[in-house]
């Protein structure tokens, strides 16, 4: 795997994992400022209606700047996933993503049911990463070295 490629990875996996928790606080905040107002109204509300409601949300901030922010981490993935091994490349996005959420969201207050658990999970798939980008390094050494006594 080259260097660049896991340059890549880990931007994708920081934009994607740090972005999750803002998104999920942002949208928690704007739903209770919409329970808010829709209290003070109660009326009947159309699937258009609906719809709307929703898209109002990326009116602030909070939403908006982590959505657009996870959204140019999937423009970065688009062009990895063009250039690079794909086999090593996904499951390590998504990995690493996991435990860049795992990370903003611990710094964030975010309480887990099972920290412990959850931090032996993260360790466990950054281990697996690193297993990943070791056999794919062994992988692309070996792969024009066989020789013809093993035909």
């Amino acid at each position: 795997m080259v260097a660049k490629d896991f340059v890549s990875i880990a931007i994708v996996s920081l934009l994607w994992g740090c972005t999750n928790p803002l998104l999920r606080s942002g949208a928690t905040e704007a739903e209770n400022n919409d329970r808010e107002e829709k209290d003070a109204t109660e009326t009947k509300i159309s699937l258009l209606q609906s719809i709307l409601n929703s898209l109002s949300k990326f009116k602030k901030p909070s939403v908006l700047v982590p959505y657009l922010l996870n959204q140019s981490g999937s423009i970065v993935y688009y062009k990895l996933l063009a250039t690079s091994d794909l086999s090593n490349t996904i499951p390590m996005c998504n990995a690493l993503a996991m435990v860049f959420s795992f990370l903003a969201g611990h710094f964030l207050g975010e309480r887990l049911d099972k920290p412990f658990q959850a931090f032996i999970g993260c360790l466990l798939v950054t281990c697996g990463v690193i297993v990943c980008m070791l056999a794919s390094e062994d992988s692309v050494g070996t792969v024009g070295n066989s020789s013809s006594d093993e035909l």
